[in-house]
């Protein structure tokens, strides 16, 4: 934890200074920095909290399958949990990407929030997923090997805020985010792929993807009639309601999924 920590407080403080040798002055370089960490993360992961608790609450069912070597019930339990992350985070994804602009000015009063959250949006399905994957490995007693990825992640972090900020500037820091987080989410996949058997099927990415796809685009199609007036929160909702019902129709989530997750929290309540 202290090597970890300390390797995060040099990349925070190396982030402003590779700004400013890019060219920009230290209020501009604060200013942008503040807006992707103070404005856009905070945003970004805040869906994510829904996502933690769900998997949270399978930790003690995970940690009882591994003591009685019960593979069937790890392999089920690990790839229900990865389907769920993957349709919320892609639901998720969609709805930042689609209503970017919407949520920096109606939250933050800031066209440049909405600039950057519309380009760190399509990384959510890889950063809810990593932190799906890292509740489920330490249910699974692999707390080990997520510390020693995540001060491998740090430390890497650290080296290419080094090399990219300098040059590129703020989509320097962006392109190391995506490098970083596609690393991590690699290297915990592999590891519970390894020792649990699970088999992430192509569907679980695929189908919920069109689904939003298809719902985004319908709404947007639907809002560009100069004979149709709608306002964004509507607009809003109609895009959730219908790649949810998109995503029922194809199959992404099933009704014994959705019984599932009302068993899981049912049993959490008692």
């Amino acid at each position: 934890s202290y090597v970890r920590s300390s390797l995060v407080c040099a990349e925070h403080i190396a982030i402003p200074r590779g700004l400013r040798a890019y060219g920009a002055n230290s209020a501009d370089a604060l200013s942008s920095y503040g807006v992707v960490h103070g404005m856009v993360y905070p945003l970004i992961f805040f869906p994510s909290s829904i996502l933690a608790s769900f998997a949270s609450l399978l930790i003690p069912e995970l940690s009882a399958a591994a003591a009685t070597d019960n593979k069937r019930k790890i392999v089920s339990v690990t790839g229900k949990v990865m389907k769920s992350c993957l349709v919320f985070s892609f639901l998720t994804s969609g709805i930042f990407i689609a209503f970017a602009s919407f949520f920096g000015l109606s939250i933050y009063d800031s066209h440049e929030a909405g600039k950057y959250i519309a380009m760190i949006a399509p990384l959510i399905p890889v950063m809810y997923l990593d932190t799906s994957v890292d509740f489920m490995l330490k249910g699974l007693g692999q707390q080990l090997y997520t510390m020693g990825v995540n001060i491998a992640d740090a430390f890497l972090s650290l080296i290419l805020v080094l090399v990219l900020v300098p040059r590129f500037g703020l989509m320097g820091y962006i392109a190391a985010v995506y490098i970083l987080e596609i690393f991590n989410c690699a290297l915990s996949l592999g590891r519970l792929v390894k020792i649990t058997g699970v088999r992430p099927m192509t569907g679980w990415i695929i189908r919920p993807l069109i689904s939003v796809l298809l719902a985004c685009a319908t709404v947007r199609a639907i809002s560009l009639s100069p004979v149709i007036c709608i306002s964004v929160p509507v607009r809003l909702t109609m895009t959730v309601t219908l790649a949810a019902l998109l995503m029922r129709i194809c199959g992404a989530v099933r009704k014994s999924d959705i019984l599932y997750i009302k068993n899981v929290i049912k049993r959490a309540k008692s």
